[in-house]
């Protein structure tokens, strides 16, 4: 599968407080290009499930046509399949029939119930699997995962529905891999919609080295939890340190608010970082402060973003930030330097801090070719 996505940023609006700057960011498009494994054929399995409990006999899909050992797993053409999850052949999604032996009817009055279109949900269950295929206790809220599907106990099961559902639940970055499956109930035309994930690892952590003129050699340590409390929810930190660079950034995403029905979102963040910057080492002659050393500009602020989908491909946002921006001599300093060794300003406000609140406005489209 070839992911595409599209984004562009609108505008942005600064504001400074010791000298006001209005400027307008010129408009660009971004363009990511991602290969992902493909879907495989076929989504959504239909299969059997044992039921032993007293009183109620063994089920099991059956092909008139077939002759497989009673109580065995079986696919739509009579084949016996893998009971393991992650072992199952995935099948077409055509309409089948379980017959179920209830004993608490007289004589041999047998139900049929329909795993397809057309059957009642009457229950919606997530379960967890390991990399073998194997029942396992995950970690997110079934909630999470229920959520993405349009479907609900009480609708009439559609394929197509289940369908979208499941791919919504594979593109979240918590799953490795999501299967569906209909299991039949002691309720005539009514199934339980089971949904079986596999997850994916939800600590990451990974240092990636830079280096530039400003800051010299550096490193970045980034720590990360995307499923914080099991609701999807992303904690990350961001460390950086080198030669001439020093900082910090805590950012919390929560990607949908718990009951928003339009899906909305919001992300959270605090930083502060430490370096020179180009604009005073890249021009003819570097910029110096009265005591000789480079200037440091420091940064600290926070900000957040809240957006939403618009439409079936676009999702808008809208943020604010704020950060105080200052002059140093160096790294670790609480002495500002307001101007150069000419005595030339190097900020707006003559004490050398300057207030920033930036509004963003944000689009972003995402186009998939499956």
């Amino acid at each position: 599968m070839i992911y595409l996505k599209w984004s562009r940023f609108l505008l942005c609006l600064v504001l400074t407080v010791g000298g006001t700057n209005l400027f307008f960011v010129p408009l660009s498009w971004r363009q990511v290009t991602v290969a992902a494994p493909g879907a495989v054929d076929g989504n959504i399995r239909e299969q059997a499930v044992q039921i032993a409990e007293a009183g109620v006999q063994q089920q099991t899909v059956e092909s008139e046509s077939s002759q497989v050992k009673y109580g065995s797993f079986v696919n739509g053409e009579g084949l016996p399949v893998d009971q393991q999850f992650l072992g199952l052949q995935n099948q077409d999604k055509g309409n089948r029939l379980v017959r179920t032996g209830d004993q608490s009817q007289t004589g041999n009055n047998n139900t049929f119930t329909q795993l397809g279109d057309g059957a009642m949900i009457g229950e919606i269950q997530v379960r967890f699997v390991d990399e073998n295929g194997q029942l396992t206790t995950g970690r997110t809220q079934p909630s999470i995962i229920t959520r993405e599907f349009e479907l609900q106990p009480g609708d009439v099961y559609r394929t197509a529905l289940a369908q979208e559902g499941l791919q919504r639940v594979r593109e979240l970055e918590i799953v490795r891999e999501a299967q569906l499956s209909l299991e039949p109930t002691r309720v005539s035309n009514q199934v339980v919609m089971v949904v079986y994930v596999e997850e994916r690892s939800p600590f990451s952590i990974s240092v990636v080295p830079g280096s530039s003129r400003a800051k010299g050699v550096f490193g970045v340590l980034r720590l990360r939890d995307r499923n914080v409390g099991g609701n999807a929810q992303t904690l990350a930190l961001e460390l950086e340190g080198g030669e001439r660079t020093v900082g910090a950034n805590l950012s919390f995403t929560d990607p949908w608010i718990a009951g928003d029905p339009n899906h909305t979102g919001y992300t959270l963040n605090v930083f502060t970082q430490r370096s020179p910057t180009d604009v005073f080492i890249g021009g003819d002659h570097d910029i110096d402060l009265p005591n000789g050393n480079t200037p440091w500009v420091h940064r600290l602020g926070g900000g957040g973003e809240v957006f939403r989908p618009i439409s079936s491909d676009w999702t808008a946002g809208v943020g604010l930030s704020y950060q105080r921006v200052s002059i140093r001599d160096q790294a670790f300093t609480n002495e500002v330097e307001p101007v150069d060794e000419l005595g030339n300003p190097l900020s707006f406000d003559h004490q050398g801090q300057d207030d920033l609140l930036t509004l963003n406005l944000s689009a972003i489209q995402d186009r998939r070719n499956d």
